[in-house]
């Protein structure tokens, strides 16, 4: 069986320097609704304290978690399509393109650690890993390598590409995923940050746990040799001291100042790209009604 093949790391899991891996929690998480760019833009950074989740000013140029799932769940659709040479599918294809828009929590789609773990609750009730253990992704129809590579470059498949701040491969839409990053490389380099970070290692010693001068993000020196039960000890303590200092609140705003300016220098370009992201969403809500998913 052939899995969902885009990478979907957040930014904030390529940053994290362990690899330790927590347990998951089942528990469901309710979907953000689609926020229309434009006035309407987020102009700081919102923390959902109930998913561990960050939005940014950019994030409303691109699909939602919630459309995100939905483009996920249509593109095994199309693929199963193009495999049969039909558009009947069946009830396993359903059952599974119905499995990929429940919530999951963490979800792997959002963007949690940008500036290391924080809201420390969270963390010790579902762990500070935000990839889940199962896949997030529904199952393709199994066929051949040269069916399955044939049916992953037509011009459908193709057109149902997510559109985020952390996806690239796309000429029209990369201009999202750069400023996305570019601001995030600003903020790595402002004073007010490298001050925030100084005081998120201050607070870890005082806990008792060994920082390096050389972090960018806020986090501990983690043993690769501690249990689970150890390395989540001390990922809390890390997410307590980001939460007293404030540091993804604090971090997450200077950021989305930097947003904001990109925004005002490429509106016209974000806009187009935002459009495009509807276009998408749209095709994959009118696949998954096609064949009952919804």
């Amino acid at each position: 069986m052939l899995r969902y093949g885009l990478a979907l790391c957040t930014m904030g899991v390529l940053l994290l320097s362990v690899t330790s891996c927590s347990g998951q929690s089942e528990q469901s998480t309710v979907f953000p609704q689609n926020t229309e760019p434009g006035p309407h833009t987020v102009s700081r950074a919102i923390l959902d304290w109930e998913a561990a989740a960050i939005q940014l000013p950019l994030d409303s140029y691109g699909m939602t978690i919630w459309e995100q799932h939905e483009v996920i769940a249509a593109l095994s659709v199309v693929f199963a399509r193009c495999v049969t040479e039909t558009d009947a599918v069946s009830s396993a294809v359903i059952n599974e393109a119905r499995e990929a828009l429940k919530p999951i929590s963490p979800d792997p789609n959002a963007t949690h650690w940008l500036f290391g773990v924080w809201d420390a609750p969270y963390v010790a009730e579902h762990g500070w890993n935000p990839i889940p253990e199962g896949p997030p992704h529904p199952l393709y129809v199994p066929t051949d390598q040269a069916t399955a590579k044939r049916c992953m470059q037509t011009d459908l498949y193709l057109n149902l590409g997510l559109i985020t701040t952390h996806t690239l491969g796309e000429d029209q839409t990369d201009l999202l995923t750069n400023l996305s990053g570019d601001s995030y490389t600003q903020t790595m380099a402002d004073s007010r940050y490298m001050s925030l970070i100084d005081e998120f290692l201050a607070c870890g010693e005082d806990r008792g746990y060994q920082t390096s001068s050389l972090s960018t993000i806020g986090e501990l020196t983690i043993n690769p040799e501690w249990s689970e039960e150890t390395t989540l000890r001390a990922m809390i303590v890390a997410a307590e001291c980001n939460d007293q200092l404030s540091l993804t609140q604090a971090a997450g705003d200077i950021m989305a100042a930097f947003q904001m300016k990109a925004i005002q220098d490429h509106e016209a370009e974000l806009l187009a790209i935002k459009q495009l992201a509807n276009e998408r969403v749209a095709l994959a809500e009118q696949i998954l009604q096609e064949v009952g998913v919804v």
